[in-house]
């Protein structure tokens, strides 16, 4: 799977900050399964004040612009907070339809990208997320991914 090296970066930088977070959407499901288009690179991140500080102190390493910052740290558990613009363009989410942040963490997937250890929401959570967000995109990646589930049992 390509990956662009500005996602690989910002990716490591969250693990400098020890940042809890989790690929989830288009990418996961490339990482998973095959890659397919996506317009954004979905982040899941702990909701937790500790957590989003660190994420911040990580963006503005990365380079991100303050209003980020701002807006990540005022964020309601189901806003968006979004940098950038499609195809490199970066969705922030406190939370995902069908995700439990702590179990998903738990059950994470660890994948290495362009020497990058990236954290990935696990097959199972991946799967109940898309089913959860029910959007046609969603329902057609959910049933190739539980096929890819059912080859690996």
């Amino acid at each position: 799977m390509v990956f662009p090296q500005d996602f690989a970066d910002l990716l490591a930088a969250f693990a400098a900050f020890d940042v809890r977070y989790l690929v989830i959407g288009g990418y996961a499901v490339g990482i998973h399964d095959r890659p397919r288009t996506t317009k954004n690179l979905d982040i899941l991140l702990d909701a937790g004040a500790e957590n989003r500080a660190r994420a911040c102190r990580a963006l503005a390493e990365f380079g991100a612009p303050q209003s980020v910052l701002d807006d990540l740290m005022s964020a309601d558990s189901e806003d968006i907070v979004w940098w950038g613009h499609p195809p490199l363009r970066i969705d922030f989410l406190l939370s995902a339809p069908g995700v439990d942040f702590a179990v998903a963490y738990e059950r994470a997937e660890v994948f290495s990208l362009d020497g990058v250890a990236v954290q990935v929401i696990g097959l199972a959570d991946l799967i109940a997320a898309k089913r959860a967000a029910g959007r046609a995109q969603d329902l057609v990646d959910a049933e190739r991914l539980e096929q890819k589930l059912a080859q690996k049992k």
